[in-house]
């Protein structure tokens, strides 16, 4: 068994950035940017108010002093930008083109008119309310920079810009096998001593909230006739889960059945509780995971080891789950004396300090249990009682890929 910072690095180390491919600016929130991004023009394109008033050069109206003629009104999209006219005004809505000669936005509120004539109450400052050309950005600015984790502020500037499309690291394909004689599809008739199917959905979903292409392979009972095709189109996948078969019983045939495939072994088993099985392989860059068969198992191996994998694969370069530090709300006796414990609690309060409260569990198969967790507890290794009030780090549940 490796222990659990040893395990995260070597799946980090593992997972290989996909290729790039150009995808539509409305589907790249949360992906890398496979090269830097130049802006192909100048922003704004022209000119631009700021705010409805009443466009004037501002050297013009300080040596005139006096009441303004208003010469026309300018929309935002109008076609033609009006002439200038010496010692005449327009008036102008916000995002509307500025006339070429004229610098300053004078804010309606700031003036009285009386039919054609304007009377500036409040006197202006040069350039006030106006956008230059290219003011923003330049043409050939470098906007973002490559390795860039697009999201709603980045897909903005690109569309401000014109782009349509941008090129970024692709998301790796998965596929999900659950694997064992006694696990039926949920909604079927269940025989005696056996279980419905719980980590195929649960994988499912988690593969959902994170918007990741799978392909789930079903149920294939504990036979190598059954499991050997089954493999061999997950392994097909960028990233394959297996469930189930990869501990010590007489069909746990997993981890033998992937290194005959040419699978890499580059650990089996590590230092946790739950997940003591996890089996991690890969084969011409595409990585197998093996999880456990319990719910639990596989939903901390898959928050912490899946997730990182995903991420890296991603193009998020220094990917690593992020951890905080809360505190007991109530004395904890950890009994685990080898493994790191990720027990499960609940959140409460507010700052930077939140309080951390145990669930009480069954064990991994402990569904109920999981279903109420907001956060995993890290304990280390080693019997000793936890008094209320001690700083515990915590692994807040991460659902959302781009979280």
């Amino acid at each position: 068994m490796i222990p659990f910072a040893r395990a995260l690095q070597m799946v980090a180390q593992s997972a290989r950035p996909l290729a790039a491919r150009k995808v539509n600016i409305e589907d790249a929130t949360g992906l890398c940017l496979s090269q830097s991004f130049s802006s192909p023009q100048k922003f704004p394109v022209f000119a631009r108010a700021l705010m409805d008033g009443y466009a004037v050069n501002f050297d013009e109206w300080k040596k005139q002093a006096c009441d303004l003629e208003c010469a026309g009104i300018i929309k935002a999209g109008d076609e033609g930008s009006p002439i200038k006219r010496k010692g005449k005004c327009f008036k102008i809505m916000t995002g509307a083109h500025v006339p070429a000669g004229m610098d300053t936005v004078i804010p309606v509120e700031h003036t009285n008119r009386e039919d054609d004539r304007v009377r500036v109450m409040i006197p202006p400052e040069k350039g006030q309310n106006v956008c230059p050309q290219g003011k923003i950005i330049r043409k050939g600015q470098t906007i973002l920079t490559q390795g860039t984790i697009l999201k709603p502020e980045h897909i903005a500037v690109m569309a401000s810009l014109g782009v349509k499309d941008v090129e970024v690291i692709s998301k790796p394909k998965l596929a999900v096998l659950n694997t064992g004689g006694e696990i039926y599809p949920v909604g079927s008739k269940l025989p005696p001593n056996s279980v419905y199917n719980c980590n195929g959905p649960q994988l499912l979903s988690l593969l959902a909230c994170a918007s990741i292409p799978v392909s789930y392979l079903g149920i294939v009972p504990d036979r190598k006739k059954d499991l050997l095709p089954a493999i061999k189109q997950g392994l097909k996948a960028d990233i394959f889960l297996i469930t189930g078969g990869v501990s010590m019983g007489d069909y746990d045939l997993v981890p033998d059945m992937l290194i005959e495939q040419k699978v890499q072994k580059v650990f089996h088993k590590i230092k946790i509780k739950p997940g003591k099985p996890l089996f991690l392989g890969f084969r011409n860059g595409k990585m197998v995971f093996g999880l456990p068969g319990n719910p639990m198992s596989t939903f901390v191996n898959y928050q912490l080891f899946v997730t990182t994998a995903i991420k890296r694969m991603m193009g998020y370069a220094k990917y690593k789950p992020i951890s905080s530090v809360g505190i007991l709300s109530q004395d904890y006796r950890n009994v685990e004396k080898e493994r790191t414990l990720f027990a499960p609690v609940k959140i409460s309060g507010d700052g930077l300090r939140p309080q951390l409260k145990p669930i009480r569990t069954q064990g991994s198969a402990d569904v109920l249990a999981l279903s109420k967790a907001e956060a995993f507890m890290v304990l280390p290794p080693g019997e000793r009682n936890w008094l209320k009030g001690s700083e515990i780090q915590y692994y807040p549940l991460q659902r959302n890929l781009y979280d």
